[in-house]
């Protein structure tokens, strides 16, 4: 009896509501459409509450669609479709509420996708005109994005950290071989100084340092990142890109790194066997010096005078610095005296191969029109200083020839004497090379890029 009564109280009509249905849906359940429709639309046989929702995944992936809005009539509820839908199989999910806000059904639709959706984007350049890109192409104007790598020569950002990293680099390298060169030429009893050997072993450090900031920097002046971006090695291989001084740059990296052959085993510069290899790795280094420009007209010319420029300065700087620090740090023997004879011989050569050099590289990049540029005012400045030093180091030459050429010794007064000498011509030099690293930064008067076209000009400033 009690089961009975449950039963006829169970199925007595009008005890509960049914719960609210789809009517029709745009898209339709179970259709299929040509490309994503821009919104989705429900309308339900019964009225709406507040509390609605509508959700949306295509191939079992969720997609972002608006909040759902009801209709004016509270029996629809439409949801706008932020990114086209890809092709395949879309599930709307969707559940609401009656008018007293209690949950009144749930449900879901079906449709499918049968293209993707082509996106056409339109974008307006700076000189009005209108680009429209569609995916997978690439427009004009994409061609001056951040990707594109800039020329070295012609960079504009980052100029502190790359002329740090070139001064320090082209110093180190230039030291180096300079000082190399003098001790296999003049001072093989050198390498038996721990003096001289604890010198080598600094230069290439402070030359390796050099170089990895140099390189670093111009990494990141040439693609447009940060300094720290620069860093990564993976970024050095757009200096490949970056024109002749961008490989250059590079080069002189690895062979700084294999100059620790020699710099590390400095007896290797006075041994036959391994002397040519020991002298020429760091030249190599010093000679890409000279492919630091290569913007200007005739640029075979400019280059090759730029290689025996930077290979003279070396020997003068070089073995000035070695004198100033080494050689000359106290008194000693006859070995001492020979060693400064020995540069002497040398540093005159160098001195005029340096300033002829120099001259006809001032033509080529400055045409005799020394006050028309920054670059060319500078390149005043330095030829002041570089003719302080040609002063102090014949100054010296001389001396050494009228007081050393019977000396058997190196006395403490003489060696006091020389080191003043050579140490003004050493600080003369670090003041030239700082100069000239900044005026890698600057732009010569026959520089082809003060000829460039609006076209590229507007190109790098984008």
């Amino acid at each position: 009896m009690l089961i009975a009564v449950l039963g006829l109280l169970t199925l007595t009509p009008g005890s509960a509501f049914a719960e609210n249905s789809v009517a029709s849906s745009n898209p339709a359940d179970g259709s299929t459409i040509s490309t994503s429709p821009e919104q989705i639309e429900i309308v339900f046989t019964e009225e709406l509450g507040e509390v609605n929702t509508i959700a949306l995944d295509c191939n079992t992936e969720l997609h972002n669609i608006g909040r759902p809005k009801r209709t004016d009539d509270n029996l629809g509820l439409t949801a706008e479709v932020i990114d086209p839908l890809p092709k395949g199989t879309c599930v709307v999910r969707w559940g609401v509420s009656d008018s007293d806000g209690q949950p009144n059904g749930v449900g879901n639709l079906t449709f499918n996708v049968q293209n993707d959706t082509v996106v056409v984007e339109t974008t307006t350049t700076e000189a009005g005109s209108v680009e429209t890109t569609v995916p997978g192409e690439v427009s004009a104007s994409s061609t001056s994005s951040s990707d594109e790598v800039a020329q070295l020569s012609s960079v504009e950002t980052g100029q502190g950290p790359l002329w740090l990293g070139r001064l320090l680099s082209v110093l180190g390298v230039a030291v180096l071989f300079g000082s190399l060169l003098v001790i296999a030429a003049a001072w093989p009893e050198g390498v038996e100084y721990l003096l001289a050997v604890r010198f080598i072993r600094a230069t290439w450090i402070v030359a390796m340092i050099g170089t990895l900031l140099y390189v670093a920097a111009a990494a990141a002046a040439v693609t447009g990142q940060s300094l720290g971006g620069g860093f990564n090695p993976s970024t050095w291989l757009d200096l490949l890109d970056a024109g002749v001084p961008g490989i250059a740059a590079l080069a002189r990296l690895v062979l700084v790194a294999l100059s620790a052959w020699v710099a590390f085993r400095s007896d290797r510069v006075i041994d036959p066997a391994t002397q040519m290899a020991a002298l020429g790795i760091p030249a190599l280094a010093v000679a890409t010096i000279g492919f630091s420009r290569t913007d200007t007209d005739f640029v075979i010319l400019g280059v090759a005078i730029g290689v025996i420029h930077a290979l003279a300065m070396a020997v003068w700087i070089g073995g000035t610095v070695l004198l100033a620090r080494v050689v000359l740090a106290g008194p000693g023997e006859e070995d001492l005296v020979h060693a400064v004879r020995g540069y002497s011989r040398l540093s005159t050569m160098a001195i005029i191969v340096t300033v002829v050099t120099g001259v006809v590289q001032m033509m080529l990049l400055d045409g005799g029109n020394l006050f028309g540029s920054s670059h060319g005012r500078l390149v005043v400045i330095k030829a002041i200083v570089v003719a302080v030093m040609v002063f102090v180091a014949m100054s010296a030459n001389q001396f050494v020839n009228q007081r050393l050429s019977r000396a058997n010794e190196m006395t403490v007064p003489m060696a006091d004497r020389l080191r003043r000498a050579f140490g003004v011509q050493a600080a003369a030099g670090f003041i030239v090379l700082a100069m000239s690293a900044w005026m890698l930064s600057l732009t010569p008067r026959t520089s082809t890029s003060t000829r460039a076209s609006p076209i590229r000009s507007s190109n790098r400033s984008k």
